[in-house]
């Protein structure tokens, strides 16, 4: 078992390069927010290692483009790592499927501190503390042509903490190698844990959500190791947070009385949100919801009056959307071209893997990335939503003018 205490940071899938959206337009005066926050979040995730003192940085992947980067963006990372220079925080990094860290540019050398992994191999760095040794880092950056070997990753120095940093899809199974402390891991947009403890792997996730679908909390991973323990403390990065709210429309006539609801809920006090800016996206749900026809100019008062800026508390309405309604059962058996895209939306909700299914629908590019990131979204009840709200879609542009209005809303198609 390690003796020595052991503090160190996890992050991954910086993204830098990669704006905020997912919604139809982005306010003009938030344009510059949607861009910048991919940096800012890295920028706590720097400020957040210093300001603990850790003993290291790692990070596992996907942190820029380093094939097609701007000078920027090059300037930036270079500005981070200085900083970590300063104080002495030594930095391994693995690359993912976004960054190749042998493809960063030669003629910007990186400090002296920053350690990196080939595609080629395994490879391992000493921490020393006082020249003595006090964690081993093992990893090697992702490559579609070359496997991560778990059989080099076997530790035997019980005294000796070892950590490996890799990035791509891994099983607790395939994690199953004696003597590694931890798995810092990347490749994910979420925070999650692999397997189940004695197994110490997880997913820092993105120190920032850049989708709808990606609400909730965006961190990194502060950790600490000794006698063979492994604490591991989630940290708030993200400068702005994505967050659904759902309300009941109960009567047709009741959109005033949401209004009150939307001001009594943007009142209550979001402390425990560590992000300078909420992104609220509203649903509607309920009877009559489906009746409810708001048109560009009625979303755009809403969105201006439900929300919320006092002082540091900015909490802005980006979407409102009216849960879809039930859509007729004799339209599913239709011998017409909306049966037949009706019959192709049910199989895709109940495909195992949607995503695989809809990929070679979609052209390469941002818009794919979201349409994806939307269907893999991980509560079940918000994807029978979306499966829904593409089969409502699918009848208004395909029965020209008939609405589907009258009819009660239901929790599932088929």
């Amino acid at each position: 078992m390690a003796l020595e205490r052991v503090r160190f940071l996890h992050t991954s899938d910086w993204r830098l390069e990669t704006p905020l959206g997912g919604i139809c337009e982005v306010p003009a005066d938030l344009r510059d927010d949607f861009i910048n926050a991919p940096y800012r979040s890295a920028e706590r995730v720097v400020e957040q290692s210093i300001g603990e003192a850790v003993d290291f940085v790692l990070l596992s992947g996907n942190i820029l483009p380093t094939e097609t980067a701007l000078p920027y963006t090059l300037e930036f990372v270079l500005q981070q790592f200085e900083r970590l220079h300063e104080q002495g925080i030594p930095v391994y990094w693995a690359g993912g499927d976004l960054d190749d860290p042998d493809l960063w540019p030669k003629q910007l050398a990186l400090p002296s501190n920053v350690h990196t992994f080939p595609v080629r191999a395994v490879e391992s760095y000493q921490v020393l503390r006082d020249e003595e040794p006090i964690a081993e880092i093992v990893g090697q950056s992702k490559s579609d042509r070359k496997k991560l070997a778990m059989s080099s990753l076997t530790g035997d120095n019980e005294r000796l903490t070892r950590i490996v940093v890799a990035n791509g899809d891994f099983t607790a199974s395939q994690l199953d190698v004696q003597g590694v402390d931890y798995w810092a891991l990347g490749g994910q947009t979420e925070y999650s844990q692999v397997g189940k403890r004695p197994l110490t792997a997880f997913y820092a996730g993105s120190p920032q959500g850049r989708l709808p679908a990606e609400h909730g909390r965006h961190t990194c991973n502060l950790v600490e190791l000794k006698f063979g323990e492994v604490d591991v403390h989630r940290v708030d990065t993200a400068v702005i947070r994505w967050q659904h709210e759902r309300l009941h429309l109960s009567n047709s006539d009741a959109l005033s009385a949401l209004e009150r609801e939307v001001r009594e809920r943007l009142q209550q006090k979001t402390s425990s949100v560590e992000a300078s800016l909420v992104l609220l996206i509203w649903e509607i749900a309920g009877e009559q919801a489906g009746s409810l026809t708001l048109s560009k100019a009625d979303r755009q008062r809403l969105m201006s009056s439900w929300s919320l800026e006092q002082g540091e508390d900015r909490q802005r309405t980006v979407d409102i959307r009216v849960a879809p309604g039930q859509v007729p059962e004799a339209f599913w058996e239709e011998d017409s071209i909306l049966g037949d895209f009706l019959r192709v939306v049910r199989d895709l909700q109940q495909h195992e893997n949607p995503r695989e299914q809809l990929e070679s629908y979609l052209p390469k590019g941002p818009v794919r990335e979201e349409v994806l990131a939307e269907i893999q979204m991980t509560e079940a009840d918000d994807r029978k939503r979306l499966w829904l709200g593409v089969a409502e879609l699918g009848v208004g542009l395909l029965q020209g003018e008939s609405s589907l209005q009258s009819v009660s809303p239901v929790e599932s198609i088929g």
